[in-house]
């Protein structure tokens, strides 16, 4: 779905992802209706380059108080799990419409909106 200088700069190990605009290219390309987009906001880009590349948000998890170790509360560790199964669905998702299952990308999509409306689930 790329340019061809895209695929040039994957071919030599210099692509770059620019998280500002590949989540409205992923809408487009899949017609997921700003999906990614707004997946990949300010807050949640922030954090994940923060994590991914040994910005603060990791450093500072490393230790509890004078001790080296895990740092995270319960709301930190579940909203892990609630991003990632978010992000599973999505690529569900995006695989189901892609190759044309149309009757398990509605099922998937309908799951996804009964999780992320459910009331058990910690926003």
């Amino acid at each position: 779905m790329g340019s061809e200088e895209e695929l040039g700069s994957i071919q030599k190990d210099e692509y770059k992802v620019n998280f500002k605009e590949i989540g409205a290219k992923i809408d487009a390309a899949f017609a997921l209706e700003g999906l990614m987009e707004n997946f990949l906001n300010d807050v949640t880009r922030s954090a994940l380059h923060s994590y991914t590349h040994s910005g603060l948000l990791q450093l500072g998890r490393r230790f509890d108080g004078n001790d080296i170790k895990p740092n995270y509360s319960d709301e930190e560790i579940i909203e892990v799990v609630r991003v990632t199964t978010s992000a599973i669905f999505m690529v569900t998702n995006l695989v189901t419409k892609h190759f044309g299952f149309e009757d398990n990308w509605k099922s998937v999509s309908q799951m996804y909106d009964e999780w992320v409306s459910s009331p058990d689930l910690v926003h």
